[in-house]
């Protein structure tokens, strides 16, 4: 008799999922990974709204994201449109992607990924007993939101970064404060990676899966915004991004899942990003000759690690953007001047969870035909599941128990980082 095993939803996720385990007495016959959130058909909403008011449409899509949807859209716009901005909005819109980077990266990595490390069920139970970690989590996620709401008025779904520039731009005085706060508290990025290069990263976590980011064009420097997408050694212009990402509907999840042109799943995100930039290591980590270091890697479990390494490079990148902006003063820019046409344009970077997508195609009146947006996690959607489908026919086959399946599900489903939207539930087991 078939018996079965459901994990619904998986918890200390960004919202609802399941995993499907169906066994055969003993025997684990086949798992899934299923994304449950109502679909939201965003790309429908924008058609036939003015390309202007877009970028605050599809900002609300995530409250976690909400920094990475508006810079994509308007990139994307931008590109239909022929505009090209300043060298300074450009450095603004880095300084506001590298505080949502910090933002989204360690509510992750200390609320999310690591109570699974410490055997704890929840951050509140980890308060208890590490209260000075969980207190420097809240200090550098702050900070984080701090950069997001001075160069984007208000912490979520910012309003100053518009098509063109920014309606306002802080004053030197708020620059240097939070230059300042970021110098006091850089020490504690590093600890926290020291935290988690410390932890135990069991080697059967394995991932097989080709993995892509972008990068910038002829550069091996790391960082966030480029304009190549690289699939393991190969590259692509950002045009043919569909020949790395084509999407299929399934019928076990709500969500896309994604492929390449050879039929594979493909992988984005923190670990991805090193693993293109073959280890780029930053020089603080570099210093710590103590620090474990082991990228590239193909252990998923190191996504964590990897976040927590891309947060030492966001804020010592973060102090380095005010420093060139305070160097040369802050110029009065206004927004520049957009004239709409029939157009098609693409915007990408690279969000938390890994490469986003945007694409748009407006009329000669400036309203958006058509869209398409694709996030990392659907680009990640099949990966996840067919990793979860070979570890565990590896766990069942060790005789290892439901609970013990179950708890390495979920640990692989969260180290992707998914954000499937913005809520967490209690797991359970339901046998039939």
């Amino acid at each position: 008799m078939k018996k079965y095993v459901e994990i619904e939803p998986v918890a200390r996720v960004e919202g609802h999922g399941e995993i499907f385990l169906e066994f055969d007495g003993d025997n684990l016959k086949n798992v899934n990974f299923s994304i449950t959130e109502g679909p939201r058909f965003f790309e429908v909403l924008v058609r036939g709204k003015y390309f202007r008011h877009v970028p605050s449409i599809v900002t609300r899509i995530c409250a976690i994201c909400t920094v990475s949807h508006k810079l994509a859209s308007i990139k994307a716009i931008e590109s239909a449109l022929k505009v090209e901005v300043s060298e300074q909005t450009e450095l603004f819109r880095e300084l506001i992607h590298l505080g949502s980077i910090l933002e989204s990266h360690y509510l992750h990595t200390y609320f999310l990924a690591l109570p699974d490390f410490l055997g704890m069920p929840n951050a509140i139970a980890l308060y208890k007993d590490h209260p000075e970690e969980v207190n420097r989590a809240l200090k550098l996620k702050s900070l984080g939101n701090d950069i997001q709401e001075l160069i984007g008025g208000r912490p979520i779904h910012p309003e100053k970064p518009v098509i063109g520039g920014f309606t306002q731009l802080p004053s030197r005085r708020q620059l240097v404060e939070l230059r300042d706060h970021l110098k006091e508290n850089a020490h504690h990025t590093v600890e926290a990676y020291r935290l988690f290069a410390s932890l135990a990263y069991p080697d059967e976590m394995e991932m097989e899966a080709p993995y892509s980011a972008l990068v910038p064009s002829g550069s091996g420097e790391f960082g966030f915004m480029g304009d190549t997408i690289a699939l393991n050694e190969r590259r692509y212009p950002l045009e043919e991004y569909r020949k790395v990402i084509r999407e299929e509907i399934i019928p076990w999840s709500t969500a896309k899942i994604s492929r390449t042109e050879n039929d594979s799943g493909v992988m984005v995100g923190s670990l991805s990003r090193l693993n293109i930039m073959k280890g780029f290591r930053h020089p603080h980590v570099l210093e710590a000759k103590d620090i474990h270091f082991p990228f590239p890697s193909t252990n998923i479990l190191h996504n964590n690690l990897a976040q927590a390494f891309e947060c030492v490079y966001a804020w010592d990148r973060a102090i380095e953007i005010i420093d060139e902006i305070l160097s040369t003063g802050i110029k009065d820019e206004r927004p520049v001047k957009v004239e709409p046409g029939e157009s098609h344009g693409i915007g990408s970077l690279e969000v938390p969870r890994g490469t986003l997508y945007h694409e748009y195609w407006i009329d000669d009146e400036g309203k958006i035909t058509n869209a398409n947006i694709i996030t990392p996690t659907a680009i990640n959607n099949l990966v996840i599941d067919t990793d979860m489908k070979e570890l565990g026919r590896k766990l069942a086959d060790r005789g290892l128990s439901r609970e013990e399946i179950r708890s390495k599900m979920e640990l692989i489903a969260r180290a992707y980082d998914p954000c499937i939207s913005c809520a967490t539930h209690m797991v359970k087991i339901r046998e039939i």
